[in-house]
């Protein structure tokens, strides 16, 4: 009799799969899900937003304020925090750049690398701290907006 590879579910040859694993039962191959096809797979294009920061550190909690604020809105976003040295790698492919109002006196080299890439540059607002990533999103869609 031979075994037929159905996929990633409890049907599946060599085992169930746990609940929440990206395994699949055989062998531990991983499934590519970004690849989705068949009804429900036309989804509206993803934004990408990279929020930069000195470091990279305070970048990373307004990235995720951001990321909650887009998935609240069920806006497909995917934001991404970075640093100044690892900035020119991070947007390759972004669509907005959001500059943390500390990295003002150096906005100059930022825009530069953003000119380069071809991807629009807005500064953080000073309150945007203290907010819950609405506003900062709100910034991201205005300006990927300007540009198209």
């Amino acid at each position: 009799m031979r075994r037929i590879f159905r996929g990633c579910g409890s049907g599946s040859v060599g085992g169930a799969r746990r609940p929440g694993s990206r395994l699949c039962g055989v062998r531990g191959i991983r499934r590519d899900r970004s690849k989705r096809t068949g009804p429900g797979s036309a989804r509206r294009p993803m934004m990408r937003i990279v929020v930069v920061c000195g470091a990279g550190a305070s970048s990373t909690f307004a990235a995720l304020r951001i990321r909650r604020a887009a998935e609240a809105r069920g806006i497909a976003a995917d934001v991404r925090a970075a640093g100044e040295q690892n900035l020119a790698d991070a947007l390759e492919g972004a669509d907005a750049l959001l500059v943390g109002v500390h990295l003002v006196p150096r906005l100059g080299s930022l825009e530069q690398l953003a000119i380069e890439a071809s991807v629009p540059v807005a500064v953080l607002p000073d309150e945007t701290r203290a907010l819950d990533g609405d506003a900062a999103l709100d910034l991201a869609i205005a300006i990927i907006g300007a540009r198209a």
